[in-house]
């Protein structure tokens, strides 16, 4: 990504449920890569994430459909990871 700013304070409705929570982010570039593990009714998904001038990252979010957690370092090159928990 080019350019990416975000912040998400509260709750959001999209097609696929709702989502509260918390998420704050900014950086000029970034790549992000992960794996995804399917264990029947339930999902997990980790992985990590390479920014250039960033802000660093945190994100905390839990919805009808699964569970987030991201946290990440500031400055000129920072490094991010995150889990995602679905069911």
């Amino acid at each position: 990504d080019i350019g990416t700013v975000t912040l998400l304070i509260g709750y959001m409705e999209t097609k696929n449920g709702w989502l509260v929570g918390l998420g704050v982010e900014a950086s000029v570039a970034s790549a992000r890569g992960g794996f995804q593990f399917d264990l029947g009714l339930f999902g997990i998904e980790v992985g990590g994430s390479v920014k250039f001038m960033t802000t660093g990252e945190y994100q905390i979010g839990f919805g009808n459909k699964g569970f987030v957690f991201a946290l990440g370092n500031p400055g000129p090159g920072g490094v991010s990871v995150y889990i995602r928990l679905t069911w």
